[in-house]
């Protein structure tokens, strides 16, 4: 769907690790905000290195990142993670 977006380009990276360090070197090549769309809590922490480093660098990326559905939360199924904590230490604004 996000393809169908005028003005808008997706560019596959099969693990959170790439796509990070894709959107932050987008950013850094070309100055123009990049976006990612991440798994849930455990792919964000798989690229928060590179995350960290965007934001040290303050390369303008825009994060988005699945969760858990909220039936699922009291059973503390595998993936699920505190997502807004991992992803505001390595955020200027996190939004839930």
């Amino acid at each position: 769907a996000l393809d169908q977006i005028p003005g808008m380009r997706c560019v596959l990276g099969l693990q959170e690790n790439v796509v990070t360090g894709m959107a932050d070197g987008y950013f850094r090549m070309a100055r123009k905000p990049a976006s990612t769309l991440l798994h849930c809590g455990p792919g964000l922490a798989n690229g928060w290195a590179n995350l960290h480093n965007a934001r040290r660098a303050n390369s303008a990326v825009l994060n988005i990142v699945g969760d858990q559905a909220t039936y699922h939360r009291p059973y503390d199924a595998p993936l699920t993670a505190d997502t807004a904590a991992l992803a505001g230490a390595v955020s200027a604004w996190v939004r839930t």
